[in-house]
């Protein structure tokens, strides 16, 4: 993405960055083996959940 070129934040697709690191290491993170597709684009992706009892937030967005 050209607003982050010549940035900290530009990342090196050979390199990993605290940006990548860290969510990897919550409890339930999962990498899949293959990109995938976000808006027509291929991105390499850390899944984190975001609901039920798996969920990495204090409750869950289901709840009220």
């Amino acid at each position: 993405m050209k607003v982050f070129e010549n940035t900290h934040w530009s990342g090196d697709a050979s390199q990993s960055t605290v940006y990548t690191q860290s969510p990897r290491r919550l409890p339930m993170a999962s990498r899949p083996e293959d990109p995938l597709p976000i808006g027509g684009v291929n991105m390499r992706v850390t899944l984190l959940p975001l609901a039920g009892s798996d969920s990495i937030l204090p409750g869950s967005i289901d709840d009220p």
